[in-house]
């Protein structure tokens, strides 16, 4: 008897610590294919091309998003080389964006050895 009260004291430990563990899914609020960007919860970004511009340099488009209303949305980009030493900076600067409205924003890389970039800041000025 002692034996089945413990295992049903395990079971019902083990079960309920199984169930509270478990994370409930919640949908993004952003459209599918962007990520959350760096500072703002609330800003969610999508890489759409680079390409070659003018004097050989590398030019690349983003799009952004942001849950609410922004008078501007400002992003920079950091400019790594392959040894992931920073070259650079880039940035841009949108006017006002609604919430859940799409921006494009441009870049330009000017520095020789670009191998990587990542964005390092992203904020919506409300």
């Amino acid at each position: 008897m002692r034996k089945v009260a413990l295992g049903l004291i395990a079971l019902l430990v083990v079960g309920c610590g199984g169930i509270a563990a478990t994370p409930v899914p919640t949908a993004a609020w952003y459209p599918e294919g962007f990520t959350r960007c760096v500072d703002d919860p609330e800003l969610a970004c999508h890489w759409l091309n680079q390409r070659r511009c003018e004097f050989g340099w590398t030019c690349e488009s983003l799009e952004i998003v942001s849950a609410r209303a922004c008078e501007s949305i400002y992003v920079e980009v950091t400019e790594l080389d392959a040894d992931n030493t920073v070259l650079g900076f880039t940035n841009d600067l949108t006017g006002h964006v609604d919430g859940g409205q799409l921006a494009r924003m441009d870049f330009t890389y000017t520095e020789d050895g670009l191998a990587a970039r990542k964005i390092t800041r992203a904020t919506c000025n409300s």
